[in-house]
């Protein structure tokens, strides 16, 4: 099950996730690995049952790092720090979000 996630995750990351327009929202405010990325590093480190657990929580966290993204691009520009892009969270993030938590709720 791990190698087809990864392989999953490598056709994502190549031919989808370049074509989207915008970038993870975790990634884009706290500077580190995209929600794939993470994913790809979960399952390397933890294996696939783990991950499927701990992934629901990295979708959530992302979803709020889109929300604070939304909020500050809303904010005057003196408010912001240099260099700060404000993007559009990620709508995969956003879908599994909501399905993580109606079925883990």
């Amino acid at each position: 099950m791990k190698h087809v996630a990864l392989w999953l995750i490598a056709i994502y990351q190549k031919y989808i996730s370049p074509k989207k327009g915008y970038s993870c929202a975790h990634r884009k405010l706290h500077n580190g690995p995209s929600c794939s990325g993470y994913c790809v590093e979960s399952l390397e480190a933890h294996g696939f049952v783990t991950t499927v657990i701990m992934m629901p929580s990295r979708f959530r966290q992302c979803y709020e790092a889109g929300n604070d993204i939304l909020e500050r691009k809303k904010s005057p520009r003196r408010d912001r720090k240099p260099g700060e892009d404000a993007q559009k969270a990620c709508w995969l993030t956003e879908i599994l979000s909501y399905a993580c938590c109606f079925s883990f709720s």
